[in-house]
């Protein structure tokens, strides 16, 4: 796994890896409207916030709060990262919203 997300964190750092369309204008108007922010993730700490920071700059990657998958003891599936992030910031989680990167 580690080997994967340097390969990952490099493709990125060379720009291969664009964010998707929409992503910046969807961030940018949560951040207006006070929407409190996060990333949850199984990749580390680490590698996300690299992530962020790169893909979308540092003003953007500050409003973010970061869980990832070596702060918990399951990993996704499990909703172990969601929940923390839920509890963590104090959220009502019946009033959350999340947008997974994923295709379905």
């Amino acid at each position: 796994h580690l080997k994967k997300t340097d390969i990952f964190m490099t493709l990125i750092d060379e720009g291969k890896i664009p964010l998707r369309s929409g992503v910046l204008r969807l961030v940018d108007e949560a951040i207006e409207r006070g929407v409190q922010l996060a990333v949850c993730s199984t990749s580390n700490e680490k590698a996300v916030s690299n992530l962020v920071r790169t893909l979308m700059g540092e003003e953007r990657r500050e409003k973010f709060r970061i869980f990832a998958g070596d702060m918990v003891k399951k990993k996704k599936p499990a909703p172990d990262v969601y929940l923390m992030a839920v509890e963590t910031m104090g959220l009502d989680k019946s009033r959350c919203v999340i947008v997974e990167d994923s295709h379905i």
